[in-house]
Order: structure tokens, then sequence, then C-alpha cells
């Protein structure tokens, strides 16, 4: 419901930070891009173009530098003993992820999960990878004709 009185209608929720506000009205712009995109492609045309693009969406006005563009510091994430990639081999690891999404020919719910657990295992981005696969995982959907599912994270 708080979302949706940012998202639909302009109002700010008492005690939410600004920047969960903008986190919402991203959110809402990437699902409406992604809404759009599902309708022009099919599953094996999605590139880097239109990740970064997802990406470049959720972290607007947050994290400028960062948005649509590959970490170019190392990155870890919080909680986690989980070592990621060195940032200097994801470019090479978006590309294989781009070949293999390409060249698929598994049914869309394994193409989904498969990419899904592939990119937050790249981890390309210095923050908004989870939103970001999240987002990836139902476009597949979307074009495979599924309706979205919600990840609960």
């Amino acid at each position: 419901m708080e979302t949706s009185l940012v998202v639909n209608e302009g109002i700010s929720v008492p005690g939410k930070r600004i920047i969960e506000l903008i986190e919402a009205k991203n959110h809402a712009q990437a699902l409406a891009y992604i809404e759009t995109l599902a309708q022009q492609i099919t599953i094996n045309q999605i590139n880097q173009d239109h990740i970064l693009e997802i990406h470049r969406i959720i972290l607007s006005g947050i994290s400028d530098p960062y948005a649509g563009n590959y970490g170019t510091i190392p990155v870890r994430i919080t909680g986690s003993q989980t070592i990621l990639p060195n940032h200097i081999k994801v470019p090479d690891l978006m590309d294989q992820l781009e070949t293999r999404i390409q060249q698929t020919q598994a049914d869309p719910i394994s193409i989904a999960c498969d990419l899904h657990y592939d990119f937050v295992t790249i981890h390309p981005f210095v923050d908004g990878n989870g939103r970001t696969a999240r987002l990836l995982f139902n476009l597949i959907l979307l074009i495979a004709g599924y309706p979205l599912s919600f990840i609960m994270v």
C-alpha cells in the first residue's frame, strides 16, 4: 500500500527515508521497462544492453556513477562468506552469460532460474544485483507468457 502511494500518487510515506521512496519509484519504472521489452524481444535476444538499462533505472538518482555500469571495485555481499569474482573478470563473465542466454534452447522456467543464479554469482554491479536479477527473471517469464513472479528475500 505504501509503495502504491509513492509510485501512483506521488505521496511520501511518513517515516520512510528519501532513498526508499526513490527505490520504489525506480523499481516501478524498471518493471514498466521490462513489461515493454517483453513485447519486443524473444528470450534469446536478451543482451547486456538490456541488463545495463534495467540496472541504470534501478540506481538512477541513488548512485548515478554506478547506475548502468559494471563494478570497477571489489564487491562483497554483506554478511556473507561468499567470494565473488574479481571485478576485472566481470565483462568477460557477462559476455559468457549473454552467449548462454542467446544460445539456450531450455524451457523458460529453467532459463529464468539459471540466469538468476548465474547473474547473482557473477554479481557484476556495486549495488542493485538482486533487484536486477529478479527483474531479469521476470523478463524471461513475461516473454514466455507467464505472469510476474515475486521472489521473497
